[in-house]
């Protein structure tokens, strides 16, 4: 009980003042350490699970919260980091802990059973937790029956004498339950603890079930699935079930006396097939008719009369034969009793929005609420003299004003309202809100009559969100439609109608505007003939059977403002089609010839009979200055294939800017340049004029429409066969680069998917042109080997990846491969996982530049390209970190790993011993020269000495000693090993250095005295290590846990190990380098693996516990991703335990180069300022 009052108090303050959630969760953080009480501590922890099950802590304290629940014991653990997901991305709690989840707490279960009672009295038991919302419940419970009309069905809650509608949205449902313990208590006299004491002896002695808690005094609110709402196409015939469950709601709201009856008559009728369907239609006695008549009749209705007198009037209205129930089924009736219900009581099954101002309506509200009523006829305004709001008591009312995403909904008792107005779905024209002061929304409804009408209230964006849901599910399944513009009486291909005439389609639009024509076969409802009509020339109205003759008198009197208002009828050719109002009444159709495209549109491919789409149609809009409703002239030479230059764009919008309009005239004379058709000095394959058709698209995103048209003119009626091969050249190439605009995409499909049957390359280019259309645009002009592919069959080029070891392979690119789908692809080659290795730029200068994963290949290539002749630019894949030692993948080794790791200690990067030296000399000696009877003796080993042993190991011993070492070691390796178990062998031996795998940068210090003035800082998994730059020891070394910072410069790079406070004795050093761009990324790359592989460990079941130095937390924050937080001024970054970025890193030693790697940015950079600072430098 203590416990249970401290949840009250806590949950209240949490819930109620945001900044006390982190202080209540500190508190008891607080109590939870180091607390000596074992019972104290479950305590506790039980708290915890219930105050997490409201609200979660702020953002600033999220992740501190984390890691502290998962130190936790094992069976809180996983649950309170659930229930932190869960309650994170859940709507807020308003309420405290109900006493159901407290008992699920104490046993720490993450989910407790509800029980959710339906209206035939059947209750279902489903399983939830503090987070799940009204939706999910009734989602859950919809599924489980089975229901194929489950719209319009919602969650209420029973207490007592008081009845709420929670709806189905987001609302969390443990909230209604808490409310009705509060409120049941209040109705009780009592708080909360007493109801539980008193009903604590009722449970078994061994707890009970928890489904029998559901049950108890405490919980003596229930759970109600009911129907609030029938959508305007229902039709009880088609679900058998959801009509019983309807069914029985409306006998039970009858009992209720919540729905109310015009007549006796009707009530007397309703009676009669209740007892019909109870009995199932056989004859029943007075008794059993009494005793039926007890159940359904309301406790009002037999005190005004009695049941006898009611068991007398049903009798004699079925003797009378005013009701015939014998020729109809039990399920008949009940579909009856469903349908009056639903046109009877239409208020009750609709949803209520309390509204505060209205104008335009043609009446005037008297005192009282005013409300907005949207049900299945429509909508209506309502008046209440007495709202549910001001009678409600304190518990309920804050449980109605908290359901923000659901109408005001149902009472408790019989409410009092008087319909003003009432506005079918047909008659409304448009729909929509705007937002006003005061947190308040303004929401216009226009009608067919022109009327303009407007309401102001906090919920009119969710009452126009459903009216506009309603109308576009009406039309969906409508077949009737109005002409808005009717085609010329001249063209003898269209129906002759009238304007607002009435038309019905030859299908339900639903089924129409999944298919790809723009015309329709519709019968006119005036004329009685059929006929097609353009679908931009028609809406569709929202009924689902034939007006009244009214409003078909109505709609030929069609105001200008409905007019303007109504949405145009659209098919997915229509949706996906830039086309013009004068367009739909003056195309030409011929369905049945031409599968519904227009004779105008299409042209006979050359020397055959097949037709292909044409941009003639296009042109007549787009080529040409518009004129108002006259049929502009397009000669053909604009849209077909000419010899002869431009002298403007073909598209007319471009010629107001004459730089553009310049441009556009130069691209097209390079295509006829490309095609041979225009003299030129320089050859067609040469990618100087692939470069000068592409440059100004590429640049000015408006010109690339143009170059489309200009690609399709000069593929229209192109007699030269030869001409029309480089032309397709170029638009594989196009598409590419970058897609046309989506205004102009329906053209392209239809040219393009015209010509798929003859010309293969067609298909090509459609599928090339819908990737481009869903990623961004290319950045440079095709590369030599595109080009090279588009001449030589249209397939992917090939990409020559080079290894460290000089070999190399070459892989698919496609135009629009990236660099790390080239990374996963080598990688996959030698079955490998990519977090490690990376793909470098080779340049001349031997400077090797990371590229972004993102980029695309061959804008790599270009970018990275000085002459598109020269071979000397190389990709590169090489290991960028090394994480994993393990060593035996014979491909990986021989040709990335070795060749890495044995440059790095020729050059003397390792401290070794002699007897490793001369153990590693073998190897080398056995890898490099075995084969080649490289000789040991006298004679022949001075010349070879020099690739064995580093150069600054050679002073160790005289030339005679290292050959006698080293031939006696040589004598211990079998003669016939392979050249792989050298290489193995090498790899291990040098493992168990501690710089193996590292990257080295040399620098200067002077910082500290205790340290050399020369160092060679060395980077591996194990740490960042300083090494005497002359003896190579390693004078210091720190784990990427101490590091607590770093930042970097054109000339220096800061690492502060430990503390950052200024007065502490942390060590902060500063060292002359241009390199630390690359350290910068390789200590990046080292903590992301680090914090990846620690983050998976803690989700795997290990213990957390305090990291070393105070670093940030391992997990990452909820409903984010971790990422590099935005570097400073000066480039800080953080601790190196909480970064996870991406990105390249340095790599020393490739194949023998003295290569040093910068990122992409680095790079690009230091080009643009000052070349001499590419990094060069290598010990």
């Amino acid at each position: 009980v203590g416990v249970w009052v401290l949840v009250c108090m806590c949950g209240c303050m949490g819930v109620g003042v945001r900044m006390f959630r982190d202080e209540v969760y500190s508190v008891i953080i607080g109590q939870l350490t180091s607390n000596p009480s074992p019972s104290s501590r479950a305590l506790g922890w039980v708290l915890m699970c219930l105050c997490l099950g409201c609200v979660p802590p702020s953002d600033r304290m999220i992740n501190y919260f984390r890691n502290f629940i998962l130190t936790g014991p094992k069976s809180y653990a996983p649950l309170l980091d659930k229930r932190l997901h869960r309650t994170y991305k859940s709507a807020e709690r308003q309420w405290p802990p109900s006493f159901l989840e407290l008992q699920a707490a104490k046993i720490g279960s993450a989910q407790f059973p509800v029980i959710v009672r339906l209206p035939d009295q059947r209750c279902i038991t489903v399983m939830v937790d503090p987070a799940t919302s009204a939706k999910e419940l009734c989602r859950e419970v919809l599924n489980g029956l089975k229901l194929s009309d489950t719209y319009g069905f919602a969650l209420a809650v029973e207490a007592e004498d008081m009845v709420i509608d929670i709806g189905a949205g987001d609302y969390p449902v443990m909230d209604a339950v808490s409310a009705s313990e509060q409120y049941t208590s209040h109705m009780k006299g009592c708080d909360v603890t007493t109801l539980a004491a008193n009903d604590k002896h009722q449970q078994s002695s061994s707890g009970g079930a928890q489904a029998k808690q559901s049950t108890s005094a405490l919980n003596s609110c229930s759970l109600v699935l009911v129907r609030k709402f029938f959508p305007p196409w229902h039709d009880s015939r088609h679900d058998s079930a959801c009509t019983q469950l309807v069914y029985y709601q409306v006998m039970h709201s009858i009992k209720t006396g919540n729905h109310q009856y015009q007549s006796d008559e009707e009530l007397i009728v309703l009676l009669a097939q209740e007892c019909f369907i109870r009995y199932d239609g056989k004859e029943v006695n007075t008794k059993k008719l009494v005793q039926a008549l007890t159940d359904v009749l309301p406790d009002a209705e037999l005190e005004r009369r009695p049941v006898r007198k009611w068991a007398a009037l049903v009798k004699a209205t079925q003797a009378k034969g005013g009701l015939d129930l014998a020729g109809s089924s039990l399920e008949e009736i009940k579909q009856d009793v469903v349908d009056y219900a639903k046109t009877a009581w239409t208020l009750p099954f609709s949803y209520m929005y309390p509204v505060k101002q209205v104008t335009g309506f043609k009446v005037n509200p008297a005192k009282g609420a005013v409300s907005l009523a949207v049900h299945h006829q429509g909508v209506s305004l309502v008046q209440t003299p007495l709202t549910l709001a001001s009678a409600m008591t304190t518990a309920s009312s804050r449980l109605a004003t908290a359901c923000d995403d659901k109408p005001a909904s149902s009472t408790s008792g019989k409410m009092s309202a008087d319909v003003l107005l009432t506005i079918p779905y047909h008659q409304l024209a448009d729909v929509s809100s705007s937002a006003t002061e005061n947190k308040l929304s303004a929401m216009q409804l226009v009608t067919m009559d022109g009327d303009r009408m407007s309401v102001t209230s906090s919920k009119a964006a969710a009452v126009c969100s459903l009216l506009n849901e309603m109308l576009n599910e009406l039309r969906l399944r409508s077949y009737f439609a109005v002409v808005l513009q009717p085609p010329s009486r001249d063209d003898e291909n269209w129906l002759a109608v009238e304007f607002g005439g009435m038309v019905v389609l030859d299908r339900m639009y639903g089924d129409l505007k999944k298919s790809d024509v723009d015309c329709v076969t519709v019968i006119s409802l005036q004329s009685g003939q059929a006929g097609d009509l353009p679908v931009s020339c028609l809406s569709v109205l929202p009924v689902t059977k034939e007006p009244d003759r009214e409003f078909k008198v109505q709609l030929a009197s069609l105001s200008a403002v409905a007019h303007r208002h109504l949405p145009v009828m659209k098919t997915s050719a229509e949706s996906s089609r830039h086309m013009s109002t004068q367009q739909s009444s003056t195309r030409k159709q011929s369905v049945s010839s031409s599968g519904g495209r227009s004779q105008e549109d299409l042209a006979p491919a050359p020397g055959s009979t097949v037709t292909f789409y044409t941009l003639r149609s296009y042109a007549v809009h787009h080529f040409v200055p518009s004129s108002q409703g006259v049929k502009s002239v397009v000669h053909p030479s604009v849209w077909q294939h000419s010899k002869g230059e431009l002298k403007w764009p073909l598209l007319f919008q471009l010629r107001s800017d004459p730089g553009l309009a310049r441009k556009a005239v130069n691209v097209f004379t390079s295509i006829l340049k490309y095609c041979g058709e225009y003299p030129t000095q320089v050859d067609h394959r040469s990618p100087v004029i692939t470069q000068r058709v592409f440059k100004n698209p590429l640049a000015h995103p408006d010109l690339r429409d143009e170059l489309y048209c200009q690609l399709f003119k000069q593929l229209t009626s192109n007699p030269s066969s030869s001409s029309r091969d480089r032309v397709w050249q170029l638009l594989w190439l196009a598409t590419g680069l970058f897609a046309c605009s989506k205004e102009f995409f329906y053209e392209a499909q239809q040219f393009l998917r015209s010509r798929a049957a003859q010309y293969s390359v067609a298909a090509k280019c459609l599928h090339r042109l819908q990737i481009a259309t869903r990623g961004s645009s290319r950045q440079h002009c095709p590369h030599s080997l595109e080009l090279s592919a588009a001449q030589s069959g249209f397939d992917d080029a090939s990409c020559t990846v080079f290894f460290p070891d000089q070999s190399h392979k070459k892989f698919p690119v496609g135009s629009r491969s990236k660099v790390r789908n080239l990374l996963d692809e080598v990688c996959r080659y030698f079955g490998v996982e990519r977090d490690e290795y990376d793909i470098v730029m080779s340049q001349p200068d031997e400077v090797l530049t990371s590229l972004p994963e993102k980029q695309y290949v061959f804008d790599a290539l270009q970018e990275y390209l000085d002459d598109m002749d020269s071979p000397d630019n190389q990709l590169v894949f090489v290991r960028k970190l090394w994480v994993d030692d393990v060593i035996g993948n014979k491909q990986l080794d021989h040709r990335v790993n070795f060749p890495q790791e044995l440059a790095k200690y020729m050059q003397g990067c390792h401290k070794v011993s002699n007897s490793q030296a001369v153990y590693l000399a073998v190897l080398i000696w056995y890898i490099k020269f075995s084969q080649s009877q490289g000789s040991l003796d006298e004679p022949g080993f001075s010349t070879i000495f020099h690739q064995l042993v580093p150069e600054d190991m050679i002073r160790r011993m005289s030339l005679k000693e290292w050959r006698k070492s080293i031939a006696e070691e040589r004598v211990k390796i079998r003669a016939d090993s392979s050249i792989h178990w050298a290489e193995r062998k090498f790899l291990e031996r040098l493992s168990s250095v501690p710089t193996f795998g590292a990257t080295f940068f040399t620098m200067a210090q002077t910082v500290y005295t205790a340290l050399p003035q020369h160092v060679i800082m060395a980077i591996n998994k194990r740490g960042v290590s300083l090494l005497d730059a002359a003896s190579k020891d390693v004078v210091a070394r720190w784990d990427y846990d101490e590091i607590s910072m770093w930042t970097f410069g054109a000339e220096h790079f800061h690492l502060t190990i430990g503390s950052m406070l200024r007065h502490s004795p942390g060590l902060k050093l500063l060292c002359d380098t241009q390199e630390g761009g690359m350290i910068d990324d390789l200590l990046s790359g080292y903590a992301k693996l680090a914090t990846a592989r620690r983050s998976s460990s803690s989700s795997d079941g290990s213990s957390g516990g305090t990291e070393k130095g105070g670093t940030s937390s391992r997990h990452a924050p909820i409903g984010s991703t971790s990422r590099v937080p935005q570097a400073r001024s000066s480039h800080q970054r953080t601790s190196a335990s909480s970064i996870v970025s991406g990105g390249g890193g340095g790599i020393s030693g490739i194949g023998g180069r003295k290569a040093s790697t910068t990122s992409a940015s680095t790079a690009r950079s230091k080009r643009q300022t000052r070349p001499s600072q590419s990094y060069h430098h290598r010990p």
